[in-house]
């Protein structure tokens, strides 16, 4: 089985990230490369103290972490930044800094929320609230996409429950950027994920989403076309055809 995160492009506003770089740039193809890098880092985390001095029970400011956002890139970067939000109980700020204004910052904080999550998932428990106004409002395509991956995992896992009222508020917001054109494939696939899931439960997404996928499919790169063909054959699985 291939990664979805073949399908990501290089980030806007990371002009200065080379391919591979670091787990920062353009994601390798290999499958769930990923998830291993963030679950080295967890464990990492696990066995020694954060590379950061101060931190610990919400120590970690969004002033002190956006330092380290807007520091340049250098080997390892990725990994700091997921150990600072580990070590420092840093969930609040890379939350807060989803929304900076600077889209470079935007962006890594919300990378770095991301590998975070997979290192240690019930870390973000505490913030979920807050993490999915983040997804609704999320503007970037890059924080997006790395919304779009952690709320798919938080549904699947069952490490998050959904009022009806919160399930058509994400159904709608997956539905706009899984159809809008200016949004990248990465964020088009998640967002097909998280509405395969949700479609039990909303009899208007399990209407509309063959059918919205294959039209994509008909427009779409090889690669959105070759994911919208697995999600269509475990759509019709579901129903059983």
């Amino acid at each position: 089985m291939d990664s979805i995160d073949q399908y990501i492009e290089k980030p806007e506003g990371e002009s200065d990230l080379g391919p591979n770089a670091d787990g920062m740039g353009v994601i390798s193809s290999v499958p769930f490369a990923e998830e291993a890098f963030v679950r080295k880092v967890g464990k990492r985390d696990r066995k020694k103290p954060a590379i950061f001095d101060g931190g610990g029970g919400d120590g970690g400011t969004a002033g002190d972490f956006r330092v380290l956002l807007a520091a340049p890139l250098e080997k390892g970067f990725s990994g700091r930044l997921c150990e600072w939000v580990l070590g420092h109980d840093g969930w609040r700020a890379a939350l807060q800094l989803a929304h900076d204004p600077d889209p470079r910052v935007a962006f890594r904080a919300s990378a770095a929320l991301e590998y975070a999550y997979f290192a240690n998932p019930d870390g973000l428990r505490p913030y979920q609230e807050q993490f999915l106004a983040n997804f609704l409002t999320a503007a970037s395509t890059s924080a997006q996409r790395h919304y779009a991956k952690v709320l798919e995992n938080l549904i699947r896992s069952g490490r998050i429950t959904l009022s009806s009222a919160q399930m058509q508020q994400v159904a709608e917001a997956a539905f706009d950027r899984m159809i809008d054109p200016r949004a990248r494939p990465a964020v088009k696939v998640w967002s097909m994920e998280i509405l395969f899931l949700l479609a039990p439960a909303l009899p208007w997404v399990d209407e509309q989403l063959e059918e919205s996928v294959r039209m994509l499919m008909d427009a779409g790169s090889p690669a959105l076309d070759a994911h919208g063909a697995r999600l269509c054959r475990k759509i019709g699985k579901r129903r059983g055809r």
